[in-house]
């Protein structure tokens, strides 16, 4: 092969190579197009809120109805406001609509036992005693239980461990609602109680927030009875029997209405009258209105 023959050819090679990488880079661009990143929203507050979910939201609610023979129970959407009433049997009360704890009261001689899965734990003190009315405020996790009971007139709040461990955490005071178990902990609300048969208890009330391991703390002060507690997320909601809502974290959380869950991004579901808000800590936006009743107690299913 000739010298100019032989040059040609080497020049030849790489220019092919480069014409079918250009074609190939042409080709995948064509196919896929650009995509702009979408601009993080501002969510400043006075708590610090974190990015709401971009999911839908669907929450349950029950709605009293004392004068029937059952409560309500509607699901609402919370991006698109859309309710639905769904049908429940004869003899259903708000109270169905949280979640068992997993674990139940079962008589045992004059007293009872705690039931279930891995549980049969007869609630008694170390001297023998049996605790009599009990009731069950629920899980703190899968080997403990909170419940109260008593012995005599004094009810007591015990830590009943799955191994059979029963451990008194405080006294429970005398003019005190229990709140329930929120966040890992009990929660009661103090009260002055009225000075005839017909008055009403009425404030100033406290809301105390009781570890597993006994410590107290007054997590706020109302001069209304609170009645109610949200805890979820590091963040506490309490409602008022005047109508009232606000959150422990910030004083700008604050209003008319009744506090009835946490949702993700830190942002709290309020009830007022016959409608819904959701509020982030700067502003509320109606999600939901026309509800048949007041809504009680709200669960996110979806």
């Amino acid at each position: 092969m000739s010298r100019n023959r032989r040059s040609r050819t080497n020049w030849l090679g790489p220019i092919l190579i480069a014409l079918i990488v250009t074609a190939v880079a042409w080709t995948v661009s064509e196919r896929v197009p650009n995509v702009s990143l979408p601009t993080p929203a501002n969510t400043s507050s006075t708590l610090p809120i974190a990015a709401a979910s971009d999911t839908h939201t669907i929450v349950a609610l029950g709605i009293p109805a004392l004068s029937a023979d059952r409560d309500q129970r509607m699901l609402v959407d919370l991006d698109s406001g859309s309710s639905t009433k769904i049908a429940v049997a004869k003899g259903w009360r708000i109270p169905d609509l949280t979640p068992a704890s997993g674990v139940s009261l079962v008589p045992f001689g004059d007293g009872f036992k705690l039931a279930g899965t891995d549980w049969d734990i007869v609630l008694r003190r170390e001297n023998g005693q049996l605790y009599i009315e009990p009731r069950v405020l629920g899980l703190l996790d899968a080997t403990r239980a909170i419940v109260i009971a008593r012995i005599s007139t004094a009810q007591e709040i015990l830590l009943v461990n799955r191994s059979g461990g029963i451990r008194k955490i405080a006294d429970l005071p005398e003019n005190a609602n229990v709140l329930g178990l929120a966040d890992g902990s009990i929660w009661l609300s103090t009260y002055i109680p009225g000075e005839g048969i017909e008055s009403e208890p009425h404030g100033p009330s406290k809301l105390v927030r009781i570890e597993a391991d006994g410590t107290q703390e007054v997590a706020a002060t109302s001069d209304s009875v609170i009645n109610r507690v949200i805890a979820t997320y590091g963040y506490t909601a309490y409602g008022t029997e005047g109508g009232t809502y606000r959150v422990v974290e910030s004083q700008a959380w604050t209003g008319q209405g009744t506090p009835l869950l946490w949702l993700p991004g830190s942002r709290l579901l309020v009830g007022r009258g016959t409608s819904l808000f959701v509020l982030d800590g700067k502003s509320e936006k109606r999600v939901s209105g026309a509800l048949p009743g007041e809504p009680d107690v709200a669960v996110v299913v979806e």
